[in-house]
């Protein structure tokens, strides 16, 4: 949630915050939905320091949904 509200206010739009599948994320990870916002996708790369991925996301999204990003314990150790 405290990432949510970083990316929220840095003025990322906030489709839904929720807790990651089972697993242990040890880097953040970043998944494109679709091949627009070429723009935002380097912005995230940047910013986690990611190669953005263009593979199904671990989660089922919602049509509207472009991006998913999962906080890994890289971020949250910090």
């Amino acid at each position: 949630q405290t990432e949510a509200e970083s990316l929220r206010t840095a003025g990322y739009n906030i489709y839904y915050v929720d807790t990651a599948p089972e697993s242990t994320y040890e880097t953040t990870e970043v998944y494109q939905i679709g091949t627009d916002n070429s723009g935002t996708a380097d912005a995230l790369a940047k910013l986690f320091n990611v190669t953005v991925k263009t593979t199904e996301p671990p989660i089922e999204v919602d049509e509207n949904v472009r991006f998913v990003v999962i906080i890994g314990t890289d971020v949250l150790e910090q």
